[in-house]
């Protein structure tokens, strides 16, 4: 090409550096390059077409044209880049470096990414080998090779992806020979310290501000004063980031006037309307701690949790104020009400907190802390077997997850989820799309056929919904005069998935990215999940559906055995445990919390999980006592003191059953007062006896069954696992 001969002459145009011929050649190949990855594009598309392809074949093509529509993208974003100035003549006719188009399959749209949010990344190298050589004794030795990829015809296998350094005590001398100084080590020679290399450790490299969880959204609907901040699903009504800052700042400054600061404590008992975030922004413009409080919960529970965490102000649902009067009266506490969502003689009305002066709303500031580590929000949360208690997550704690949500993940305009504020997932989301400045559908209640009109008549790009929701929908079928082709990314967590519900899912929503994150309360939100403007994690999103995510947030993790405590390495199931310097819980509110963490400080999860050699997570079990019926925590200690007043119940466990669309459903298991014939005992009219006394979320959905004797560990614990496993598999017991 005449363009890339040498020239003696200077050019005539003005150009930043000299142009080498080894520069140019770089180009030429790379151009070449380029090429082939769209031609290589075109065949795998015409191969496909003219195959017979099985489901599995299908789902590797998808990930392998995403991977090739990335790298080509990234190599053209590169070129382009580093010598646009200078070598533009021979940029300029090149189409493959325009953005990448649409590109689909019959299973997935991929859209290309944003130039500049693409982070270039090596590939990690995969390196193939038929059989262990000296020179991989370092590495094999350590850790067994793997089958990653079985089929009819080709067999391929791989030695772990992670780091050497991580596995050997000392290099290979340069022979290949192992050094005979020190031995090469496996997890079992390891202590049980921070030093184990198979504890993953992500470095986070992100530097919050000291400011406030408060004070940083304050300002960010600042920023985005323009933009809608939300729009009301009921009334059609919508309102811009510099609307609703107005209501905040007017509900904060009639807070400030009765004495509310950052020593108070201000709870929430709403629905999801227009008016439930002011009060809780205005609380956290004022440095107030927040907390929410379910509408379906019953006088007891609102009772016990009144007593547990009680608030300086109440804001509450109109149609919720009867029976929380009710339940204040019988605790004999008095606590302001103010009423949202109508008027109640007696009682505040929300909208007088709308009003304030012009004036005082243009001078006002909100709190800036004096410490990342002080109260910010109090959510409730069991135990790993008792009743619910307050969790207390500090600035740093949302600050962090906030944070850390915006820069790994690709942004959307139009966002929705129906969670409330009792939920940790809803605090952190109204955090992320205040900073983010999207635009927030507020809802009413799930259901599957409105979540698809609701798509397609605000054009919504990403939404968050439960496992059951997850399950609902693909068992709905979809409309098609609704279009739900906006939606971009769908999240889910909770509860684990199985994988069937995922690629069920992606056929009811082509083009959309489905994937579920892992997350706790005690860390303030996420501890697992997918970094959507990561490459590499988009690939592995789509190969390992049955993964929660991989590491970040600066969050260190150990699977450890339950029976000897010792941390475990990959593909080997163990209790997870977290640690964090920033993004960790003050504790309990007003309790010792000493139960959640081990001899050494780490947070324990109460999952069963294991990592595989990408540092993919797999939540597979639950090692703590909690039963999880659609996302709500069920003690089983509440059930089996309620089975154990049953005049023939002389001991009862409670253990959890696995349900395809409810995650588990609680089952009794009876043990009956001796001289009591088991063929006299009506166990449907036992399970009702328990029904009666429990709220609908606790009910034995599972049934009740009689047992003879009850397993225990050494230390005298029931070994329930063992009895839900002698269920499962039909043993007598």
């Amino acid at each position: 090409m005449n363009c890339c001969k040498e020239s003696d002459e200077p050019s005539s145009q003005s150009i930043p550096f000299p142009v080498s011929s080894e520069s140019k050649q770089w180009l030429i190949m790379m151009k070449y390059m380029l090429e082939c990855a769209e031609k290589s594009m075109e065949f795998l598309d015409t191969v496909k077409n003219h195959l017979d392809f099985n489901d599995e074949d299908l789902e590797r093509f998808s990930i392998l044209c995403i991977a090739l529509e990335q790298a080509r993208h990234q190599m053209a974003l590169l070129g382009k880049k580093f010598f646009e100035d200078s070598a533009t003549d021979l940029l300029e006719n090149l189409s493959i470096l325009s953005e990448p188009k649409e590109s689909k399959t019959n299973d997935y749209t991929q859209t290309g990414y944003e130039g500049d949010n693409i982070p270039i990344k090596e590939p990690k190298p995969i390196i193939e080998k038929k059989e262990p050589t000296k020179k991989d004794a370092c590495l094999c030795g350590a850790f067994k090779q793997r089958l990653v990829k079985k089929s009819k015809h080709e067999k391929i296998v791989v030695c772990s992806p992670l780091k050497r350094s991580t596995f050997v005590n000392e290099k290979c001398l340069k022979d290949g020979t192992p050094s005979t100084k020190k031995k090469v080590l496996g997890p079992e020679d390891y202590p049980n310290d921070d030093e184990n290399p198979f504890i993953l450790k992500d470095t986070g490299g992100l530097e919050l501000p000291n400011t406030g969880f408060g004070y940083e959204l304050f300002y960010a609907m600042q920023r985005h004063r323009n933009k809608i901040a939300q729009i009301v699903e009921t009334t059609d009504d919508s309102q811009t980031f510099e609307e609703l800052l107005r209501d905040a700042i007017s509900t904060a400054l009639n807070l400030k006037t009765k004495g509310l600061d950052e020593d108070s404590l201000i709870s929430l008992c709403v629905t999801n309307n227009k008016y439930s975030c002011m009060p809780y922004l205005a609380g956290l413009f004022l440095g107030c701690k927040m907390n929410g409080i379910d509408v379906s919960f019953g006088k007891e529970d609102l009772a016990f949790l009144l007593k547990l965490a009680t608030p300086d102000l109440l804001f509450v649902q109109k149609e919720k104020v009867p029976i929380m009067a009710e339940t204040l009266a019988e605790i004999e506490l008095e606590i302001p009400i103010v009423v949202i969502g109508g008027e109640v003689e007696g009682y505040e009305n929300f909208q007088d907190y709308l009003i304030s002066s012009n004036e005082d709303i243009r001078a006002f500031r909100p709190y800036k802390s004096d410490s990342m580590r002080r109260n910010c929000v109090i959510l409730f949360s069991s135990g790993t077997s008792g009743m619910p208690k307050g969790i207390c997550l500090n600035h740093g704690n949302l600050l962090g997850q906030v944070f850390f949500a915006t820069i790994t993940d690709n942004l959307h305009r139009v966002f929705i989820s129906f969670t409330s504020y009792y939920w940790i997932s809803a605090v952190i989301l109204l955090g992320y799309t205040t900073l983010a400045g999207v635009t927030r559908i507020v809802p009413q209640p799930f259901e599957p056929n409105r979540f698809f009109q609701l798509i397609d008549r605000y054009k919504i790009e990403s939404a968050f919904l439960g496992p059951f929701e997850c399950i609902t929908v693909i068992r709905t079928p979809k409309s098609p005069e609704y279009d739900t082709s906006s939606l971009k990314t769908l999240c889910t967590g909770g509860a684990a998935v199985r994988e069937i519900v995922f690629i069920a899912l992606r056929r009811v929503f082509p083009g959309c990215l489905v994937f579920q994150t892992y997350g706790q309360t005690e860390v303030g939100g996420l501890l697992v999940k997918w970094a959507t403007k990561n490459p590499e994690d988009l690939s592995l999103l789509y190969a390992k559906p049955g993964s929660c995510g991989r590491t970040f947030g600066g969050f260190w993790y150990k699977f450890v055995d339950e029976e000897n405590d010792r941390i475990l390495g990959p593909f080997q199931p163990g209790e997870l445990l977290v640690r964090s310097d920033t993004l960790m819980m003050n504790g309990y509110y007003k309790r010792d919390s000493s139960e959640c963490f081990d001899r050494t400080g780490w947070l324990k999860t109460g999952d069963l999980a294991y990592y595989d050699d990408y540092h993919c997570i797999y939540v597979v079990d639950r090692v703590k006592e909690l039963i999880k019926y659609r996302l709500w925590h069920v003690p089983p200690i509440i059930l089996e003191n309620v089975l154990m007043a049953h005049p023939v119940v002389a001991r009862a466990v409670v253990v959890g059953i696995p349900h395809s669309d409810d995650g588990e459903h609680p089952m009794g298991l009876i043990i009956l007062k001796e001289g009591i014939d088991p063929e006299t005992v009506d166990l449907e009219e036992v399970a009702e006896f328990a029904n009666s006394k429990l709220n609908e979320k606790q009910y034995l959905r599972a049934g009740v069954r009689i047992i003879h004797s009850i397993p225990l560990t050494a230390t005298g614990k029931v070994r329930r696992r063992s009895l839900r496993d002698s269920v499962l598999q039909g043993h007598q017991l």
